[in-house]
């Protein structure tokens, strides 16, 4: 009869260690899927940071390429340095190394914003990680406190406290159980933190790359204010020395020259078009002014006194000062009928509205347009510059009726008193 009584005790023991036993093995499948969670996180982030890094890569191999192409740049620049003949030549490539120089600070401000990105994925994850440590640690205190609150008891005192060999079975697979879930939360609080470590190294990584971008941005942007004085005092040693540079002289009025003719054939060409029913637009109403709210004028159409020869000469346009890189719209919609460089005209771009008016644009640091696209009224067609013969930032604006140019201000009523003359 005791032993019926003993093994009817005995039995819910067994049932109590077991449903522990399914407990533990239940949170330890738990602490053991943590990882593979980790994983699949880390991998939704890794595409991003993935391709942020080929963006960044890609950025740091086109700053390898500009670099080259603008040694080379300087390179032709100094061969023809001091050559009076081939000033005109000369300012052609600084405008170009500009325009390289330009794009290269264009380039370095994207790779740094990649940059930003990027750290901002990797800082994500290393909180993530540190979360993930701490709900780990818990996790094991708690398991701590369990063990104290039920006494200290070591491994072999369960065992050697077996009742009978059914219940030694038992212990061994509750003991094991056990172990393996205190050995696997340690390993995986051990991985938590080798993880932060290589998280926190990656990100300290990123931000010395990211800091080493922006010094070389700067040293880009003082590169390119040199560039910028180099072209202004060429063109205006060549234009107050204009018989030590006949040369160049002769090749901007043989140049302008040829421009009136290209616009004359071009103008013909698409009236052509337009009587055929080839091409149609719409010019829009009226004339807007292609810097709107910029109204400073600080060279009039018509005769002047140059400010730099001190001599008489008919400007065929009025300029208008404005910020590099400030937009520049199309006064009337139209057919783009040049859109090139000009040693004279730097960057320049002729708008044919169709019905005798042309529009010139001239001086601009880039162009947004080209020969042939039909364009509308008020569109971006440029950016203002201070390319080809010019000694500072500013839109010269012409405008032309059957070939010969006209002031273009007089069709703008209602900004003469807005006007600023200077």
């Amino acid at each position: 009869m005791a032993t019926q009584k003993q093994k009817k005790t005995q039995k819910p023991k067994r049932t109590w260690q077991k449903r522990l036993i399914a407990v533990i093995a239940c949170l330890l499948a738990i602490l053991m899927l943590l990882p593979v969670f980790t994983m699949v996180f880390q991998s939704a982030f890794a595409a991003t940071k993935d391709e942020l890094q080929e963006q960044i890569n890609s950025g740091k191999q086109q700053a390898a390429d500009l670099s080259s192409k603008i040694k080379k740049l300087q390179s032709n620049i100094d061969a023809i340095a001091g050559d009076k003949s081939k000033a005109l030549e000369q300012k052609r490539l600084l405008d170009e190394k500009v325009a390289a120089k330009e794009e290269e600070i264009a380039n370095t401000k994207t790779v740094i914003a990649n940059y930003d990105a990027l750290i901002s994925q990797k800082e994500q994850e290393r909180q993530k990680a540190v979360a993930r440590e701490e709900e780990e640690f818990e996790l094991f205190c708690k398991r701590v406190r369990s063990m104290e609150e039920a006494g200290t008891v070591s491994y072999w005192s369960i065992l050697f406290n077996a009742a009978d060999f059914s219940d030694l079975l038992d212990r061994v697979s509750f003991v094991g159980e056990v172990m393996e879930y205190d050995n696997a939360v340690m390993d995986q609080l051990a991985e938590t933190r080798r993880q932060i470590e290589d998280l926190k190294a990656n990100l300290e990584s990123a931000r010395a790359d990211q800091q080493a971008q922006k010094d070389q941005l700067v040293a880009q942007k003082n590169e390119l204010d040199d560039d910028l004085n180099a072209a202004i005092k060429l063109v205006e040693e060549y234009e107050s020395k204009q018989s030590e540079y006949q040369a160049a002289q002769d090749e901007l009025k043989a140049e302008e020259e040829e421009i009136q003719s290209q616009i004359l054939k071009k103008q013909k060409e698409l009236q052509k078009k337009i009587a055929s029913g080839q091409i149609s637009f719409d010019t829009g109403t009226g004339w807007q002014w292609p810097l709107p709210g910029i109204y400073r004028i600080t060279c009039r159409y018509g005769n002047r006194i140059h400010p730099i020869t001190g001599l008489p000469q008919f400007h065929t346009g009025n300029d208008i000062g404005a910020p590099r890189n400030t937009p520049i719209h199309a006064a009337r919609g139209g057919v783009i009928t040049k859109s090139t460089y000009g040693n004279s005209y730097g960057n320049y771009v002729v708008v044919d509205h169709g019905d005798g008016y042309i529009t010139l644009y001239a001086h601009m640091n880039s162009r947004a347009v080209s020969e042939g696209q039909v364009v509308t009224q008020g569109q971006v067609i440029g950016y203002v510059g201070t390319t080809g013969s010019s000694t500072g930032n500013h839109l010269h604006f012409e405008v032309r009726y059957n070939g010969k140019t006209v002031d273009g201000l007089k069709f703008y009523p209602s900004l003469a008193g807005q006007f600023v003359f200077s």
